[in-house]
């Protein structure tokens, strides 16, 4: 499954709003080296950020879903996964050393429609190794 309900890359958001994104990260948490990815589908928003703080071997990524149809706000949709991104990552900068909160199993989060997994890939290797199969099924 390459996102909770679909197995699939979808379309990619623009690049200049994954941009954004990393900029803002990078400005509020400024200890750590940001990957982005967000994914459009017909039925699902999907956006992941990952993480590398020096000093921390181990990477983290924080992925978020939201169930959407053709009649949800786009602009409030994208609110509500940054928001979603702030407060997980601002929970993890409070003691990024000891911070050991995974979530390997998507879970529904209890104060948003979001639903979010949390894990210790590598989002950057992952779209190395995604771009590296996209390349390589064509020929």
């Amino acid at each position: 499954m390459y996102t909770r309900l679909n197995d699939q890359r979808g379309k990619s958001m623009p690049e200049v709003w994954q941009k954004e994104l990393r900029e803002l990260l990078h400005k509020n948490y400024p200890a750590g080296k940001f990957t982005v990815d967000a994914l459009i589908y017909p039925n699902e928003l999907w956006l992941a950020a990952g993480v590398k703080v020096k000093g921390r071997g181990i990477p983290v990524t924080c992925e978020l879903s939201l169930n959407v149809d053709p009649k949800t706000d786009m602009d409030q949709s994208l609110a509500l996964l940054t928001d979603g991104l702030g407060r997980f990552f601002d929970d993890f900068f409070q003691d990024p050393e000891n911070w050991d909160d995974y979530v390997p199993a998507w879970q529904a989060d209890e104060s948003s429609p979001l639903f979010y997994l949390v894990t210790r890939e590598d989002l950057a290797v992952r779209q190395q190794a995604d771009a590296w199969l996209a390349q390589h099924q064509e020929n």
